[in-house]
């Protein structure tokens, strides 16, 4: 998967450039980029020790964390205060008691090195780009607790429904990494019960 196309009816339905400022996805991009920028002027100040009544951890998050993913190690490099803002698991990992949060670097050894490349690429653009499933880049964002990046990934999944088939290894792949009642299940129940296990769209030759 490219960068994925937006889904949504003001971009699906043609429009204008003023409809155009309407469209959900350049809003979440733009709000995503704010995000970052406030994170990026905040750790800026705390460094230069503006905020002096502040004690808080997170004064060190201008050091870069280093990632070291999969049974190969691949190495990742990205800002703490970043990575550990989306992803719940991080931030307890850096800034907690596990030993990883005396270093400046994370093992993952049971995770994709593309799919935390892909996660840490999204934290830092607000965009997705990837060759995994969708299904499998969601079930990265609930084991690295970010409720914004399986959201968007949500996002991802209604445009793509919404222009191919729906298909029984894409309800397997979604039911064997999530848990009864996630939101992956649901939405995949909702599928079903609207057009059945395939859809009725015709595949391109």
């Amino acid at each position: 998967m490219e960068k994925y196309q937006c889904g949504c009816s003001c971009c699906h339905e043609g429009s204008t450039d003023d409809e155009a400022l309407e469209c959900a996805r350049e809003e979440r991009l733009s709000s995503h980029s704010l995000q970052v920028c406030k994170l990026l002027v905040q750790n800026i100040i705390l460094v230069l020790g503006y905020s002096l009544t502040v004690v808080y951890r997170k004064a060190v998050c201008s050091r870069p964390v280093t990632l070291r993913v999969g049974p190969q190690k691949s190495i990742s490099v990205t800002s703490q205060i970043i990575i550990s803002f989306y992803s719940r698991f991080v931030e307890a990992a850096l800034y907690g008691f596990f030993q990883e949060s005396q270093t400046d670097r994370l093992e993952l050894l049971e995770d994709d090195a593309e799919a935390i490349s892909s996660f840490v690429l999204w934290a830092e653009t607000g965009q997705i780009y990837s060759s995994l499933q969708l299904e499998e880049l969601w079930a990265l964002g609930k084991r690295l607790q970010s409720d914004l990046f399986t959201n968007e990934v949500m996002h991802c999944l209604f445009t793509r429904d919404a222009s191919v088939n729906l298909l029984t290894k894409d309800v397997e792949l979604a039911y064997s990494l999530s848990d009864a009642g996630s939101k992956l299940r649901a939405y995949f129940r909702r599928q079903i019960v609207t057009e059945g296990p395939l859809s009725n769209k015709q595949e391109m030759s």
